[in-house]
């Protein structure tokens, strides 16, 4: 119990809250100090120092603010330096740089980190040996040869330490994908809204890398991952995604390469549609993709935004991807479909019988999913539920139920609607 409490604390957003709390909660008693002591430095967030006269663009200031209680930069190296054991227990390392903005002349500006920053955190990295995840951000746009004197160190470090886990993320753009691919030992990867560059030579390169989750929230086209290092994606277990109809095609190589070796995969569709986008756009996001390579595939889960909730060619391309994972030996245990709605109409438009048909087609086959033990279906983005007699919860679980006549008795089908309430 005291394991799920030290847990529990650990996971708050807030780190001010979080490091109080766990530094309070290790003086209770003998029993709380063994689980809760060894956290205090698990996890450190670092942000870079904003000079009290910045007068640069407000959103570039936006991600600072959020860090008021985090220590700077030059603060941590200080500490750690004179503090080395202090060091021996940080794990997780999460620095936000601060992205600077200069307007050159009408129209032309470039973004930019100080240098100073970047040479104090090539100092800061390799006073960490026991780091296992490495979390790089940025507060704006910025291109990854902004960073040119923390690439080699980056690189090295990366080499040298136990890191499993790297995220990087927030608008750091074209990173080379040698620094992604060169870690024999990292086995989870994040990329958030960034862009990878092509291997300059071309061809595929054997990678020394061999991934174990994959989490892409990002809007480009990354085919060049797949392409180029293909086995760095054979043992591939986890797959989190965000789709558009420009990167359908990126997913279903890397869906390709993962083979039977996937279990889990979760596409996060829609994420950078812009709300009053039309429902074709939406369509095209959602495939159809193809499962048939991911023989051990246990669990899936769609999740969109629906400004309206008119699913245009919904149910057939869900269909298709259905299809490909259907049949006596699939193995898939769970299956989720999320919508985010904007309004009380979206979310009873979801439900109409024209966007299930298909599916329901395929629920019913016999055999299709032997394995399978709950289908859900989960309407969201409301901040309360409305009170009104066609959204009513016992209205919206007949209609749930009338989908899927089968599942009636067996209780497979679960209907649930959360509010940010």
């Amino acid at each position: 119990m005291v394991t799920e409490i030290a847990t529990h604390v650990d996971n708050d957003p807030v780190p001010f809250r979080c490091l109080e709390t766990l530094k309070a909660c290790s003086l209770v008693c003998r029993a709380f100090h063994n689980e809760f002591s060894k956290r205090v430095a698990s996890q450190i967030h670092v942000r870079d120092t904003v000079p009290e006269d910045d007068s640069d663009d407000e959103d570039e200031l936006e991600a600072p603010r959020r860090c008021l209680h985090l220590p700077t930069l030059e603060r941590f190296k200080d500490y750690i330096e004179q503090n080395p054991h202090f060091a021996d227990q940080v794990r997780v390392f999460k620095v936000t740089l601060h992205v600077h903005w200069q307007k050159l002349t009408a129209g032309t500006s470039f973004n930019y980190v100080l240098p100073a920053t970047l040479d104090l955190l090539a100092q800061i990295l390799p006073l960490l040996p026991r780091l296992q995840h490495f979390w790089l951000q940025a507060s704006n746009s910025i291109h990854w040869d902004e960073f040119e004197p923390l690439q080699s160190t980056i690189q090295n470090f990366c080499m040298k330490t136990p890191i499993t886990r790297l995220t990087v993320g927030s608008s750091i753009k074209d990173v080379p994908s040698f620094q992604i691919t060169h870690n024999p030992k990292l086995m989870y990867l994040t990329l958030d809204n960034i862009s990878i560059e092509p291997h300059l030579e071309g061809g595929i390169v054997q990678p020394q890398v061999s991934l174990v989750e994959l989490d892409i929230d990002s809007s480009w086209i990354y085919s060049d991952l797949p392409n180029f290092y293909p086995q760095a994606l054979a043992d591939l277990r986890r797959f989190r995604f965000s789709s558009n109809r420009f990167n359908v095609d990126s997913v279903q190589t890397i869906l390709s390469k993962a083979g039977p070796a996937l279990q889990e995969f979760e596409c996060k569709g829609c994420c950078n549609t812009q709300v009053g986008a039309d429902a074709e756009e939406l369509a095209e996001s959602m495939g159809p993709f193809d499962f048939s390579s991911n023989t051990q595939l246990r669990e899936i889960h769609f999740r969109y935004f629906t400004m309206h909730g008119r699913l245009t060619d919904f149910g057939p391309r869900m269909c298709t991807s259905l299809e490909s994972l259907s049949g006596s030996t699939s193995k898939v245990e769970r299956i989720t479909l999320e919508f985010a709605v904007t309004n009380e109409d979206a979310l009873v438009n979801v439900l109409d019988f024209a966007n299930w048909t298909a599916i329901e087609r395929v629920m019913q086959t016999p055999s299709a999913f032997p394995s399978l033990r709950s289908f859900n279906i989960v309407l969201s983005g409301l901040r309360t539920f409305p009170i009104c007699d066609k959204v009513s919860i016992p209205t919206l679980r007949t209609q749930v139920r009338r989908l899927f006549p089968q599942f009636h008795d067996s209780r497979k089908v679960a209907f649930k609607v959360r509010t940010s309430a």
